[in-house]
């Protein structure tokens, strides 16, 4: 995890990929590029899905666009079967991901450590299921996020998993500028 989620990354997330505006791509992982390539060179990034009526409407992958400096192999092994936006969805009704993310039969995941990519965790409920679909891969798989809500933070936090190593830390989470 980057950044925790706040009004400005907000903002900017949602210029990125409801205003269209792919020049921002580069800025989310601008400062942490070179630690990002050093860190995941030998992983294959797994990006969660956009369903098909977005990526026409968008034009572009949001993720992808991203990454686009990362110099990581990135797969793209799941699908949306509807035009469901865990955004729009209450804190309860999104573990319903499951209902709608799948897996695609004809991509083979690589044979080497798979890294779960996200923009923004606010419940963990969609990382959870694509971890649990990739459940049979017999590498190690870790998670990044760009970031996560402040109630994900605090409980994490609450529960010491970041000291546990139950999710991938890049750096330390910027909150609200200061680095923690």
């Amino acid at each position: 995890m980057l950044y925790e989620y706040n009004d400005f990354l907000e903002s900017m997330i949602f210029q990125f990929k409801e205003g269209h505006d792919v020049a921002l791509a580069d800025v989310f992982f601008y400062s942490d590029i070179k630690k990002l390539n050093d860190k995941y060179r030998h992983c294959a990034f797994v990006l969660l899905p956009s369903s098909e009526e977005k990526l026409k409407e968008r034009g572009f992958l949001p993720m992808r666009e991203m990454l686009r400096r990362a110099h990581v192999e990135i797969v793209e092994p799941f699908y949306k079967t509807s035009n469901y936006k865990q955004s729009l969805q209450s804190f309860k009704n999104r573990g319903e991901i499951r209902h709608v993310m799948r897996r695609k039969d004809d991509v083979i995941l690589p044979k080497k450590r798979l890294v779960i990519v996200d923009d923004v965790c606010t419940s963990g409920s969609s990382i959870a299921w694509a971890y649990q679909l990739l459940s049979s891969h017999t590498y190690k798989i870790e998670v990044l996020v760009l970031s996560a809500t402040h109630l994900f933070v605090e409980n994490c936090d609450k529960k010491d998993l970041k000291k546990q190593m139950m999710f991938s830390i890049l750096g330390h989470v910027r909150r609200k500028g200061k680095v923690k």
